[in-house]
């Protein structure tokens, strides 16, 4: 049977345009050969979401966003979500645009919800969500932080400018002058500690003497010490105890007026006596001094020695 050009024409046009109308779908992210599940969501912003943005499920690209249009009277967004395969979601996922790039791509992640909830049907809405993204969060935590560097520089330059107005030109001078004697001390310091050195080296033999003059003297003090220990100094001190005993018992007797030294000591009678009787001798010692031929008289004519007289220093 012989085909004419006619029906080829015919058949090679309706081709193409199937292949015309599949390829459209696809571009909108639709496969007209498969069976497709289709859920909406409703955005107040989309934040430059775009048709054909691929839509995942745990990482795994399972669709594609199909439309995005107003929904209503409003001016929310209501974007249309093909998925390829029917996959049992519940009614309460979430459907979430994220940045999906660091230059600012977007797309659209189902947060599935196991809570025992009916399951979503082909058309139904889906609750949805933004994901904040980089930058909005690092804008969120700059944000504070700027106002703490802003207050910090304020502040610094307060500070710098009282510092501004303490360091004149005096206090500069005077500061220059302090670090130069500071470097002329730490020179000084040097050398000091450079003779010191010098004087260590040479000295390092009479120090090592020394140490062990030192080390005989400690063994010496050992030795004195043992031998104290093996004496019978405990005895020693006890006996020694017993006799500052015996002397404060004779010493509290003679506070009380015991014995010949107590009465002594605690007769104001007998002192008074033994002073009277010391005075009185004292002035015949003086007496005799003075007068030695009253005592001592040889007179061949029997000349009377002279009558005393007491003496006009004790008179």
């Amino acid at each position: 049977m012989k085909i004419s050009k006619e029906f080829k024409a015919g058949v090679l046009v309706l081709f193409s345009i199937g292949i015309f109308i599949w390829g459209f779908n696809f571009l909108k992210g639709k496969n007209i050969f498969n069976a497709s599940t289709v859920f909406y969501v409703v955005f107040d912003d989309i934040q430059g979401l775009i048709t054909g943005t691929p839509v995942t499920i745990n990482g795994f690209n399972v669709g594609k966003v199909q439309g995005i249009e107003f929904y209503g009277d409003s001016a929310k967004l209501r974007v249309t979500l093909f998925i390829d395969d029917e996959i049992a979601l519940s009614k309460n996922s979430v459907a979430q645009i994220f940045e999906s790039s660091l230059i600012g791509g977007k797309a659209v992640a189902i947060l599935p919800k196991f809570d025992g909830a009916p399951l979503a049907q082909s058309g139904d809405f889906l609750k949805g969500e933004l994901k904040p993204s980089f930058t909005d969060v690092l804008d969120n935590r700059l944000s504070p932080l700027q106002d703490k560097i802003e207050s910090l520089v304020m502040h610094t330059d307060s500070v710098m400018q009282s510092v501004n107005k303490v360091l004149d030109n005096n206090t500069k001078s005077s500061l220059q002058n302090s670090i130069a004697r500071l470097e002329k001390t730490l020179i000084s310091l040097e050398s000091i500690s450079g003779s010191v050195d010098k004087v260590l080296l040479k000295g390092s033999d009479s120090l090592v003497a020394s140490i062990h003059n030192i080390n005989r003297i400690t063994e010496n003090f050992a030795s004195i010490s043992d031998t104290l220990q093996q004496a019978s100094l405990g005895q020693t001190i006890r006996e020694l105890q017993g006799t500052v005993k015996q002397l404060n018992g004779v010493l509290d007797n003679i506070n009380e007026g015991k014995g010949t030294l107590g009465k002594m000591a605690n007769d104001e009678a007998l002192y008074n006596n033994l002073e009277k009787s010391t005075k009185q001798l004292e002035l015949l010692l003086q007496d005799f001094r003075l007068n030695p031929k009253r005592y001592v008289h040889f007179s061949i004519f029997g000349k009377k020695a002279k009558p005393f007289e007491v003496p006009e220093e004790n008179q």
